[in-house]
């Protein structure tokens, strides 16, 4: 089974994406946050990759941050970000590729945030393999 476009913060679409969700799946969250600079977006997406860990009774995947590494339940994150996506969210940056230092010129800035991007995509797509496997 594949995952929707949306699973929003409900009893109902928490058992669907358990439901639906497989080791090796990637899911998104998208967070609204405060900036410092007017040069940072406000809203930005996280990638998470399901494990092959469940949560501790419970019929609940564990994800993966490709951020930081950082695992939680498919219920907390639902329930933290009141909603998960299936797809990846078009015209939002990833949290996971932000070019997070000064860079001089404009086009140094746009090679570092090509190459953080590229990281981000090879993190991500070796977290999928390595979950998948279990399948």
């Amino acid at each position: 089974m594949s995952l929707k476009d949306k699973y929003s913060d409900t009893r109902g679409d928490l058992r669907r994406l358990a439901k639906d969700a497989r080791p090796g799946d990637h899911i998104y969250t998208v967070t609204e946050r405060a900036t410092s600079h007017p040069s940072q977006d406000r809203k930005v997406y996280e990638e998470w990759i399901v494990t092959k860990s469940k949560a501790f009774g419970s019929d609940t995947y564990y994800a993966e941050s490709t951020a930081n590494g950082g695992q939680d339940s498919l219920a907390n994150i639902l329930s933290r970000h009141r909603a998960v996506y299936g797809r990846q969210p078009v015209g939002i940056p990833n949290v996971a590729a932000q070019v997070r230092h000064e860079t001089y010129t404009a086009e140094a800035h746009r090679a570092a945030q090509a190459v953080a991007e590229r990281h981000a995509e090879e993190v991500a797509a070796r977290l999928s393999r390595r979950y998948a496997g279990s399948r």
